[in-house]
């Protein structure tokens, strides 16, 4: 089992994550993520409003890297056991939020 969160934009001044930069209101608008990925495919059947990557297809493909394809994205993926009972799939919600909310909000 595993999950993936992907950045397009950059929201957290100095987090090291990105070129977003306090005040939040003149040097934190559109800003780019610490590009740690290549992405080359997006399926948006489930979040097409959530991306703001509207594709008549329901899916995008990035064949380039960079400004040549899919531009500066940042993600981050954790994986837990089948186990229900195992510590790492006990406390995978914490690991959502960390990734989620906490690190890069």
């Amino acid at each position: 089992n595993a999950a993936m969160c992907c950045w397009p934009k950059d929201r957290q001044a100095n987090d090291g994550n990105g070129n977003c930069a306090m005040p939040y209101d003149t040097n934190c608008v559109n800003k780019d993520p610490a590009d740690n990925t290549n992405l080359c495919f997006s399926d948006f059947e489930k979040g097409a409003k959530a991306t703001g990557y509207d594709s008549p297809e329901g899916f995008a493909v990035f064949p380039g890297d960079n400004n040549d394809g899919e531009g500066a994205i940042h993600c981050h993926g954790f994986a837990w056991a089948d186990d229900k009972y195992d510590s790492i799939s006990r406390y995978k919600a914490n690991n959502l939020f960390f990734v989620s909310m906490y690190d890069h909000m």
